[in-house]
């Protein structure tokens, strides 16, 4: 094995980590806008279509 292919391995390694990680934060984000609104439906219902 040479040198070359150990850096190309660990850059490899650290591509896996940063994609694991950023997709994670951008599932932790899209819960969070499903929470907030999903918490917030009541208030959203009543502006959006008011009662007659």
């Amino acid at each position: 094995m040479t040198d070359e292919t150990v850096v190309h391995s660990n850059l490899d390694t650290k591509t896996r980590v940063k994609s694991i990680l950023g997709g994670s934060a951008g599932n932790l984000v899209e819960w969070y806008d499903w929470y907030v609104y999903a918490a917030f439906t009541l208030y959203f219902a009543h502006a959006f279509f008011p009662r007659r």
